[in-house]
């Protein structure tokens, strides 16, 4: 009995099997087709020809074809198993997709290119598998054939390399950036970057009380209106945001996780109020520094 194993998402194409140039009919289940009761004598050989067809949902890639011979009374296997590998090359136009964006000075602050806003050059582009883009003159780059997606679509991760930035700029947008892709379509990654003025916010443990009412911890009354007001300043000046916890030289962490959470407080009363306050886009950082 001999076993022909098909690839995934390969089918056997009926009326394809041929025994030494003549037609037989296999047993076919699935992927798997099957030949009965072959007699074949000592020193002697016969050849089996069969053909697949290829799906639609088959991959680009290889693929490897099985073929195992069985003793029809015993079952034993009478011979380590046979392959061969059908490799299946990537079509650009359908398969692909293709990734193009820029880097470029986000003046305002809102995330979008606008007419006179610039590209930076040099700037580096990283994806997860380690590739590493440069962008142009005009701050652009390109990904040709990013990722094989699924047919459903994939996910794809690019991060600004913030280093690669000129001094003093700060990225604006979602860093990294994910990106659901298709294939054959081409998705467009931008990264927005400003020089910012940075307003650094100095916290401790002293700014938060317990609330008699609730019993939670929150912000000190003057910590809360000192933050207001300081957003107020800033409202029409492009600016980011620096939340620096002061930690005694000797913490461990337990005081280290509670400085996480208290920043947090703080965090959560800057993004309440910019929502009234501000008319552009706010980056909030978070550093936590020992006394000396």
């Amino acid at each position: 009995n001999v076993v022909d194993t098909l690839p995934r998402d390969f089918v056997f194409v009926p009326g394809s099997a041929q025994l030494d140039g003549s037609d037989v009919e296999p047993q076919v289940t699935n992927n798997r087709v099957s030949f009965a009761d072959l007699r074949i004598g000592p020193q002697s050989s016969m050849t089996l020809n069969l053909s697949g067809r290829i799906l639609e949902s088959a991959s680009a890639g290889d693929h490897v074809n099985t073929a195992d011979v069985f003793d029809d009374l015993s079952g034993e296997r009478l011979a380590p198993s046979a392959t061969a590998t059908v490799t299946l090359a990537v079509e650009p136009v359908f398969d692909c997709g293709d990734v193009i964006g820029k880097v470029f000075k986000d003046d305002n602050h809102n995330g979008y290119q606008d007419q006179g806003e610039e590209g930076i050059p040099a700037a580096r582009v990283a994806g997860v598998d380690g590739t590493i883009i440069t962008t142009d003159e005009f701050g652009r780059y390109h990904v040709p054939c990013a990722i094989l997606p699924a047919d459903r679509g994939s996910n794809f991760i690019l991060k600004l390399d913030t280093r690669s930035l000129p001094t003093g700029y700060r990225v604006t947008t979602e860093n990294p950036r994910v990106m659901r892709m298709t294939p054959g379509k081409m998705s467009e990654i931008n990264f927005g970057v400003s020089m910012s003025r940075i307003v650094r916010v100095d916290l401790n443990a002293r700014g938060f009380i317990r609330d008699p009412q609730t019993g939670q911890t929150v912000a000190h009354p003057q910590l809360q209106k000192g933050v207001t007001e300081m957003l107020r300043k800033i409202a029409q000046t492009p600016s980011m945001i620096r939340l620096t916890f002061h930690l005694p030289r000797d913490s461990g962490v337990v005081e280290q996780t509670r400085a996480r959470a208290l920043t947090r407080l703080v965090e959560q009363q800057i993004q309440r109020d910019w929502r009234r306050i501000g008319d552009y886009k706010m980056t909030i950082e978070k550093t936590y520094v020992r006394k000396n």
